[in-house]
């Protein structure tokens, strides 16, 4: 998620991007997106509307945006959704693997 003041992950991730930071408002989901690799793609999305969390809430959409928790990579501080909403979704989603590697890390 973008905040005012903070490095912005188009930045922080500038040397694995494999889709730039755009702004785009004609998007249902947010104004901003990105997409990086490294190891494993991440994405992140700024300005989240709130169409994404009906009829359940997301774990990109403005419920997330409320409950962000700080996370610490390679000296940045990042903003990510909390663990148990990004369990709920991928469970309702079927993501047992992703499921148990969450439920992993609360043990």
């Amino acid at each position: 998620m973008f905040r005012r003041g903070r490095p912005q992950p188009g930045r922080i991730f500038a040397d694995t991007l494999i889709e730039p930071v755009i702004r785009d408002g004609s998007s249902p989901i947010s104004d901003y997106w990105g997409r990086a690799f490294l190891t494993a793609r991440l994405e992140w999305i700024g300005a989240p509307k709130a169409a994404v969390d009906s009829p359940s809430p997301s774990d990109f959409g403005p419920v997330a945006a409320s409950r962000l928790a700080t996370v610490t990579w390679e000296g940045w501080q990042l903003r990510v959704p909390p663990l148990d909403l990004q369990r709920a979704v991928s469970q309702r989603r079927g993501l047992t693997t992703r499921v148990a590697l969450i439920d992993a890390l609360s043990q």
